[in-house]
């Protein structure tokens, strides 16, 4: 379950829906790509909190190379265009080494190596860093921290990994599990139909 918790939307972001959005996606990113550690005990009520929590986010881009300086300069809540624009940065930015420890305390070994087209051996030791994760199965894991991101407003961890074995109307019938086993392609359309299915389901408390 997200250890962020928000008690309180800062005066920037209540009247405007999308840039709210955009930042409260930002932030569910950071905690499953690895780039921000919340304190539960450290509610977000101010503007203060939020452009702190984004400082946060913001440095360890920049030490791991994700961003641009240019891109992540005045990343603070009263900047809509930074924040959408290191989103889009975030989200093309495979971070293993960040991603595995969220995503296995979710999803479980069993089911993380069966979207990631893996046995739980690998998955231990790509996460312990013994192995180099190899560049597909990076791209798999981060199109799945990205799904995982976008759900974790509604869902508890259950509730996420129940999601992924559910048949859904708009798979066509399908499960997410069933279109995303045995290796799939991150930009492929079947990763795509995934990532927009839970984006659109963001915050919606859908089942």
């Amino acid at each position: 379950m997200s250890r962020l918790r928000i008690d309180a939307v800062p005066d920037p972001l209540q009247d405007q829906p999308e840039d709210l959005n955009q930042a409260m996606r930002l932030l569910a990113r950071a905690e499953y790509t690895g780039l921000a550690n919340f304190d539960p005990n450290r509610p977000l009520s101010t503007a203060h909190d939020w452009n702190a929590a984004l400082e946060e986010i913001r440095a360890r881009l920049a030490a791991q190379y994700v961003a641009t300086e240019s891109t992540l300069h005045g990343l603070t809540i009263q900047t809509s265009a930074a924040i959408r624009a290191v989103n889009e940065a975030v989200e093309m930015s495979p971070m293993p080494d960040g991603e595995w420890s969220p995503m296995r305390a979710v999803l479980g070994d069993d089911l993380l190596a069966e979207l990631c087209a893996l046995s739980p051996a690998s998955i231990r030791r790509y996460a312990a860093r013994e192995r180099l994760t190899p560049d597909d199965v990076a791209g798999r894991l981060h199109s799945v921290s990205l799904v995982v991101s976008d759900l974790a407003g509604s869902y508890n961890d259950y509730g996420i990994r129940r999601w992924f074995s559910r048949q859904r109307p708009q798979l066509d019938g399908q499960s997410p599990l069933a279109l995303l086993s045995g290796g799939f392609d991150p930009d492929g359309r079947s990763a795509g139909q995934v990532r927009d299915l839970a984006a659109s389901l963001s915050g919606s408390g859908a089942a």
